[in-house]
């Protein structure tokens, strides 16, 4: 009796880990899920699938603070389980290797996240055509664990990441490093800066018409001194000559 309740029993217990929403089939797919390995196996697709169509489990927990370091121990335990995930974006790039995935399907990105940890991880996200999240912004956003991935670094090492599949982020913010008061605090700058621009050259092509102006008035003035008689030269000599020359006489 004790053997026959443990074989009705078996599938329930293998199968309560994973969210009510997926079927036996799939549920034996992610269970084949092999970590360390490339995707594309059935589990990839299920999760795609799932995600894809918006299918969500009312009773579901969504983890709020997963630990990444229990997650890549033991990977298989948190398979398909929905977390909430932050962090800034590091790199995205275009998955155009076939996956066998269902026609109707959304473009895949895979994303290069890093968490307020400073812990990398990947993002498969499913693209609605939206580009607008670009690399150093902060994002938020649910996603569905899929496995354990062991790829190559840049250095050359080979390295462990937790991998999920998501419908994209929930809240982007500002490209790190730059906050709403630094945005206002640059454009008050520009502005001021373009004030002091504009008051120095106003301030010197006034100046200088002022200038032209004295010019032909002062020589306006001299010009109508000389005619009328009002100007006569500084040495007595020159100036005893200049009034000779007006009265008609020859000078000495």
């Amino acid at each position: 009796m004790a053997l026959l309740m443990a074989i009705l029993f078996l599938p329930l217990q293998v199968t309560s880990q994973f969210p009510g929403l997926f079927s036996v089939d799939q549920v034996e797919q992610l269970q084949a899920a092999r970590d360390d390995h490339d995707i594309g196996e059935g589990a990839f697709a299920v999760l795609i699938d799932v995600t894809n169509d918006g299918l969500h489990d009312a009773d579901e927990v969504v983890t709020i603070d997963p630990d990444f370091a229990t997650m890549l121990k033991d990977p298989a335990r948190y398979r398909a389980q929905q977390f909430k995930l932050s962090g800034v974006l590091v790199r995205r790039s275009d998955v155009t290797r076939p996956l066998g995935l269902k026609p109707g399907t959304r473009a895949i990105e895979e994303w290069v996240v890093r968490s307020d940890k400073a812990i990398p991880f990947i993002v498969y996200v499913l693209q609605d055509g939206n580009r607008s999240t670009t690399v150093g912004q902060s994002i938020d956003l649910n996603g569905r664990f899929y496995k354990r991935l062991r790829l190559q670094t840049e250095g050359g090492d080979m390295k462990n990441y937790l991998s999920f599949v998501s419908s994209g982020p929930d809240r982007i913010s500002r490209p790190e490093g730059i906050t709403a008061e630094h945005g206002w605090g640059v454009v008050v700058l520009i502005a001021f800066l373009g004030g002091i621009f504009l008051f120095v050259t106003i301030v010197t092509r006034h100046s200088r018409r002022s200038g032209d102006a004295i010019r032909a008035r002062v020589g306006h003035e001299l010009a109508s001194e000389m005619d009328d008689g009002r100007w006569l030269p500084e040495d007595p000599a020159e100036a005893l000559d200049e009034l000779k020359r007006r009265a008609g006489g020859t000078p000495s």
